[in-house]
């Protein structure tokens, strides 16, 4: 009895496409490394104590400073604490990442799943500052370039739009400190 070709090339593909299945989990990992710094009326303000806390659970590190996060689909609230100034608050925006479109499109939808799942698919800005004093929302930086770039185009030229967000990399040194707990739940 002689294989069916048309099988063994479904099986193939099946085949492949597991093995590409998850491709975000495997090639940027489900951890985020955020840099947070701290300003009060524009001014540098060092040595804040600052909470990021998402559905995956709480950290805390002193400003300027880094923390790893777990990526998830929720987004991260960050409060910022520095002794005689008022609390700052951030958001820091949970969005989905561009490699997941083409898991759904070459691993048949289940590489996408499983990102989904183990927050692979999702991510946050790679640099926050918070404005003690205020309460801001803070986009991932390919998201907030092309917010930038759209309200530039309802702006026109020479009408002082909007500077566009810091894409500069963080330092990549996690802070002293730095501690991580799990969420209550």
């Amino acid at each position: 009895m002689k294989p069916d070709r048309k099988l063994l090339a479904m099986l193939a593909l099946l085949a492949a496409g597991a093995l590409v299945s998850g491709c975000a989990s495997i090639t940027t990992g489900t951890t985020h490394l955020i840099y947070v710094e701290t300003t009060y009326k524009g001014e540098d303000a060092r040595g804040a104590t600052c909470e990021l806390q998402s559905s995956a659970g709480r950290v805390e590190l002193k400003t300027p400073g880094s923390a790893t996060v777990q990526r998830t689909g929720s987004d991260l609230m960050i409060q910022c604490d520095c002794e005689g100034l008022p609390r700052g608050t951030a958001v820091a925006r949970s969005r989905v990442r561009g490699m997941l479109f083409g898991n759904i499109i070459f691993g048949g939808g289940v590489g996408a799943i499983i990102d989904a799942a183990s927050g692979a698919a999702y991510q946050y800005p790679q640099r926050v500052v918070v404005r003690l004093g205020e309460s801001i929302v803070v986009e991932p930086e390919e998201y907030q370039a092309e917010i930038d770039r759209q309200n530039a185009e309802k702006a026109g030229p020479g009408t002082g739009s909007r500077e566009p967000a810091p894409t500069a990399a963080p330092p990549a040194v996690p802070a002293a400190g730095a501690t991580s707990a799990p969420a209550a739940r």
